[in-house]
């Protein structure tokens, strides 16, 4: 399908959603919500989101090292920042800024492949990490009230069996040993099309195979990704704080899944459904949903600030937004 055809329909997916929520929602509400507003706790949240971001930047620093690559924190940061503000527009969000730490990587002397994979293995780790927290929250957090203890006792089984195959997978890769059999890959090989990925997975695959052999580095990688989560909950905790909302611990965790869910679907700057997730989301929580929209300004603050930053930092690398795929290619 068309890419720009793919576009059109996801932003206007989140337009119909943004102005249903606006529509169904009293804008007086939700500047009253909004009067709470702080600028001094504004600053200590905006300071926990640095923090996020430095988490993320030495978590992909330290894969980037186990693969025998060589990036300074700052530049592991400024590639970050840089990598938020290329995809923040685009449906798949962070992924799709992925290849602007590839391109950026070269600068440094890394092949495609390499950074690549580097990147591949940060997702893995970070998207492994969730569903530990997930599991973790629902299990031991969440009370008995809102989700039954059979569907705990479910969910943690089902949470037991994906880190059984995880872990399965990682002791092959590990092993330099193949996932598929030779047959199987005989087979898709077959196909012109697809014959460059699988070339690319099986250089993936090795350099997962690199990074699981270097036990200190696995150790440090999800280290920092647990710091990268809690720190992530005191930002969410700070967030609410702007607006006068002093947040439980539980109500803290169930924002932060509900937005790592809503940035998971492929809608630009998560128009509409971040809107529409939050107002459902605080009024699940026996808060008004006007205060979710006045969160989400919070959140679109940050958002917007980091994007510019983000873009300030391309263009000081000599690239900008308008050129960059053209240069990348």
């Amino acid at each position: 399908m068309n890419r720009k055809l793919v576009f059109a329909a996801s932003i206007s997916l989140g337009v119909v959603l943004l102005a249903a929520v606006y529509s169904l929602l009293k804008g007086e509400k939700v500047l009253y919500e909004l009067s709470k507003f702080s600028l001094p706790r504004l600053v200590v949240f905006l300071s926990f989101s640095v923090l996020v971001y430095l988490f993320l930047s030495m978590r992909w620093r330290s894969v980037i090292i186990a693969l025998k690559g060589k990036i300074s924190l700052p530049s592991a940061l400024k590639y970050e920042l840089i990598s938020f503000a290329a995809g923040y527009f685009l449906p798949t969000g962070r992924l799709s800024g992925g290849p602007a730490k590839f391109l950026l990587l070269r600068k440094q002397g890394m092949s495609f492949t390499k950074g690549f994979s580097t990147f591949m293995i940060d997702w893995f780790v970070e998207m492994t990490t969730n569903l530990g927290f997930l599991t973790i929250v629902v299990i031991f957090i969440v009370p008995a009230s809102i989700i039954a203890t059979s569907i705990k006792i479910m969910f943690c089984l089902v949470g037991v069996a994906v880190i059984g195959s995880v872990l399965l997978v990682a002791r092959r890769v590990r092993n330099s040993k193949p996932i598929l059999s030779h047959h199987h890959v005989a087979q898709i090989d077959k196909h012109r099309i697809i014959r460059k990925i699988i070339r690319q997975l099986r250089a993936v695959r090795r350099a997962n195979g690199q990074f699981l052999r270097n036990a200190k580095s696995v150790i440090l990688t999800y280290c920092l990704a647990a710091c990268t989560w809690l720190t992530s909950a005191f930002e969410v905790f700070f967030a609410l704080r702007v607006i006068g909302i002093d947040a439980s611990v539980l109500m803290v965790v169930v924002i932060l899944v509900s937005l790592m869910v809503t940035y998971l679907i492929a809608v630009p700057a998560s128009v509409g459904v971040l809107e529409f997730g939050q107002a459902s989301i605080f009024q699940f929580l026996q808060l008004s949903p006007e205060a979710g929209i006045a969160f989400t300004i919070v959140l679109r603050i940050r958002d917007i600030l980091m994007t510019l930053l983000g873009l300030a930092l391309l263009s000081s690398e000599g690239f900008s937004i308008l050129n960059f795929r053209g240069q990348d290619g």
